[in-house]
């Protein structure tokens, strides 16, 4: 450490004792791996619950809270049934569920960094505006104003690039990755370097509305053959008159047509999936709330997309779906409370 920081050996004591004091640091025994005679060093590491961040994933009809660690670790989470309102009622009632999910989690408010929240839709950060969100009917809207009374900062971001940030750290081993949610919409993220790419007017990368097959289904944006109408859960269990859970049981079960139209679905998952490996040559993670639906399948999918796709290709699927947008969207603040220490 002395020589990584070029400082002298007293100054980085005194330094780790100073964050010891102030409980950032802690002990956690001593270094057993050194032999020989003498006092064994002394083992130290963050102390991950010294501050926390809050992330809310916001949703039509729903909003998920997730306290985290600084180890980006969730330490509680809470979903909460409420529909959408471009109103300031609205944030304002989503600022009252955080203050109760704090306290209900026993965190010290001064130990809060800050508020993270993942929206569907294309953003603007810097003027915190959510420039178009399709699923919460909503355009060009400034919500600094709906979070000005905050009790802590509040940081805005995409619900693909967070839930990209938080599998990213989580999972892989490169910079540059691919996510790829697979819910009742298809949303994609690009990561190059470990940074989201977001393109001209923050757009970033759409998969969606990229045509996988020509003069295919027609697709509410206007064109025809989207990966949209191909990958998205609802689409492929709305011929069947039927819910995504159930479709599936059907399919695990071995019936027939249920079993014929997995197959198809995962002809064209195979295909999209290999189009989008060659074009990015990067490892590859699905998520969305539903993922979870497709695990017990898991090896299925693996096999026929490196198949199409090659062996060098890395696809592998996030383990917390569900919370993974919420995470990622605190990140910002552990991120920028670790750099200040």
């Amino acid at each position: 450490m002395v020589t990584n920081l070029q400082l002298s050996l007293p100054t980085v004591l005194n330094n780790m004792n100073s964050l010891v004091s102030e409980g950032l640091l802690v002990q956690v025994g001593a270094d057993e791996s050194v032999v020989g005679v003498g006092r064994k060093p002394q083992l130290i590491t963050v102390n991950q619950k010294a501050k926390f961040t809050i992330g809310v994933s916001i949703q039509a009809s729903q909003i998920r809270i997730a306290a985290v660690d600084l180890k980006s670790n969730i330490v509680a989470k809470q979903i909460r049934n409420i529909v959408f309102s471009n109103t300031s009622e609205y944030f304002t009632q989503v600022l009252m569920f955080v203050y109760r999910f704090i306290q209900l989690s026993e965190i010290e408010f001064t130990n809060v960094l800050g508020i993270g929240i993942a929206v569907p839709g294309i953003i603007d950060q810097e003027n915190m505006t959510i420039i178009s969100s399709r699923e919460l009917g909503i355009e060009n809207e400034h919500i600094e104003k709906s979070f000005k009374k905050a009790l802590f900062p509040v940081w805005l971001e995409n619900d693909a690039i967070a839930s990209g940030r938080y599998i990213q750290e989580q999972y892989s081993d490169s910079g540059n990755l691919l996510f790829l949610s697979v819910g009742m919409h298809i949303k994609s993220a690009l990561f190059i370097d470990g940074e989201p790419y977001t393109g001209n007017n923050n757009r970033g990368i759409d998969l969606a509305h990229v045509c996988l097959v020509p003069d295919g289904k027609p697709c509410y944006c206007g064109r025809k053959g989207c990966v949209e109408q191909y990958l998205s859960l609802a689409n492929i269990s709305s011929d069947f008159g039927t819910e995504l859970e159930d479709f599936l049981a059907e399919v695990a079960k071995g019936g027939e047509k249920y079993k014929n139209a997995f197959i198809e679905y995962k002809k064209w998952f195979s295909l999209a999936i290999s189009n989008f490996y060659r074009t990015y040559n990067c490892n590859i993670a699905l998520g969305g709330e539903n993922i979870s639906l497709l695990a017990p399948f898991a090896a299925d999918f693996f096999a026929d997309a490196e198949s199409a796709a090659g062996t060098d290709m890395h696809l592998f699927f996030d383990n917390k779906p569900v919370e993974s947008s919420a995470v990622g969207a605190t990140l910002h603040f552990i991120t920028e409370f670790i750099g200040s220490v």
